[in-house]
């Protein structure tokens, strides 16, 4: 389902699969929007809760696209929403009447949280997930390297990017700079950000990272708030700096973590579309097949890491945002 700002109404179009007759069947939707706003000195999330409705999309209520059209009300259009759903099915009203009639739908029942609750999504402690001393000195030395030339390109994040061993040659022509390091966190960059982004300056950046968060049991709002506080610590330095996140994968290895890698990738795409700084970079659909399951031919044999045929793809969508005009990122 993909909300649709429109005045102060979301639209959600609902497209109903089954693999039997939903005749009889009372699909019960839970919609929770809420809006949320950055709160700099908490590093977190005020989630405020506009619009909470149970709806019952019945049986025989579909569009001409096989879809459920339904519009969730809210008190205002904030830059930011947060949609949560929650889908599940009992017998249709019609056939607990007893009357062989389907009810065309969709009907309101209840509002199930009140307007106005106040949530928060947390960052990640402020602290390393990890001894990274030794890769910290390591990505040191090669700044030492870089001491005079113009303003560089980094990328950052867990080991995605410090195996991509071709980046000088993948960019040519411009001043790249390495600072991956393995199995490490969105929050590790947060936490380091003094030894791996303020000493040189970038003129952009381009991270991986996220993976390892959502594998070590992090939620994709907690995931989505961890990046929010890096584009803060970056910006607060470096205001015209441009980051690009390149959307988390969903490996073999980790491929039951999707729905969670779906969810913080779109949390993080909505995010970015509210900066002209930012910017989305789309690798996960690109990862997969035909068949929808990730390529076999982008994956080594630890179905986690990438073959040279994977970054070759990465190189090939990262150069679009990289050798275009910053008006031109999208």
């Amino acid at each position: 389902a993909k909300p649709v700002a429109d005045a102060a109404v979301l639209e959600l179009a609902l497209e109903l699969a089954s693999d039997g007759p939903l005749d009889g069947i009372d699909l019960q939707l839970d919609a929770v929007v809420s809006a949320l706003e950055w709160e700099r000195e908490a590093m977190r999330f005020a989630e405020v809760v506009r619009s909470s409705h149970r709806y019952h999309l019945l049986a025989g209520v579909r569009g001409e696209d096989a879809t459920v059209r339904v519009r969730l009300p809210v008190e205002s259009e904030p830059p930011l929403w947060l949609v949560e759903l929650s889908l599940q099915s009992e017998p249709a009203l019609s056939t607990q009447l007893a009357n062989n009639r389907i009810l065309f739908g969709p009907r309101t029942q209840d509002t199930i949280v009140s307007s106005g609750t106040s949530l928060g999504i947390a960052v990640s402690p402020l602290a390393p997930t990890n001894d990274w001393e030794a890769e910290l000195t390591r990505i040191e030395q090669g700044y030492a390297a870089f001491t005079g030339q113009a303003p560089p390109v980094l990328f950052i994040g867990s080991s995605s990017i410090r195996g991509w061993r071709t980046l000088q040659t993948d960019f040519a022509g411009l001043p790249v700079l390495n600072a991956g390091f393995g199995g490490s966190q969105i929050i590790d960059a947060v936490y380091f950000f003094d030894r791996l982004v303020r000493p040189v300056a970038p003129d952009t950046i381009v991270m991986y990272s996220g993976s390892n968060d959502i594998a070590a049991g992090k939620s994709p709002e907690q995931v989505f708030a961890d990046f929010v506080a890096f584009v803060d610590a970056v910006h607060a330095a470096f205001p015209e700096t441009r980051i690009l996140y390149i959307s988390i994968a969903s490996s073999p290895a980790r491929w039951a973590h999707r729905l969670n890698v779906q969810r913080a990738n779109r949390l993080i795409e909505l995010y970015t579309q509210t900066d002209e700084r930012l910017a989305f970079i789309d690798v996960y659909t690109h990862m997969l097949g035909e068949d929808g399951l990730p390529r076999p031919e982008l994956y080594i044999s630890d179905q986690l890491h990438m073959t040279p045929a994977g970054y070759a793809l990465w190189t090939e969508i990262v150069r679009t945002y990289l050798y275009e005009e910053p008006s031109a990122v999208r």
